[in-house]
């Protein structure tokens, strides 16, 4: 029987994770309701080397350091983040993948997700983030979100 790669059934990632997160929350008894977009785009982006015993590893990690029943992107391991980031996942020559491509996809979830609460308001999203409606500008432009998509997001 060939059982084709799990980078190859992209479908099957998102219904494995549902069933990991439910399978490990009752193990862990933690109780996680979600996967947010971000970490669902990862989980989809990445090239899963290590297969199913990767994509469990992951979710547990991410399980661990969710705070509000949800996992979030930045809960990920760094691999799947640079992955979604569009950067070398190997570790180079010179030790590894960017910094600034770690950070850059940690402020987009967060400012994404900020967005999503406050229905795309950029004022309540900074004071939500704790920083100024000006740095959010910004980052909104530089990371290149649209906030407008999240006007009518119901969290």
């Amino acid at each position: 029987i060939h059982l084709p790669p799990l980078r190859e059934r992209g479908a099957d990632i998102i219904l494995l994770a549902d069933f990991f997160v439910q399978k490990l929350g009752e193990e862990m008894g933690c109780k996680v309701s979600r996967i947010d977009s971000s970490a669902i785009d990862m989980l989809i982006s990445y090239h899963w080397p290590g297969n199913v015993r990767e994509l469990q590893n992951a979710l547990e990690r991410a399980m661990v350091l969710a705070t509000d029943g949800i996992i979030h992107g930045y809960q990920l391991p760094p691999s799947l983040q640079l992955a979604a980031a569009g950067e070398e996942n190997d570790v180079g020559a010179e030790g590894g993948a960017s910094f600034q491509a770690m950070v850059k996809a940690y402020e987009t979830t967060l400012i994404v997700e900020a967005l999503k609460k406050t229905r795309g308001n950029q004022t309540k999203a900074a004071k939500m983030l704790g920083t100024s409606k000006r740095v959010i500008q910004y980052k909104v432009v530089n990371h290149e979100i649209d906030y407008r998509k999240y006007r009518g997001v119901k969290v």
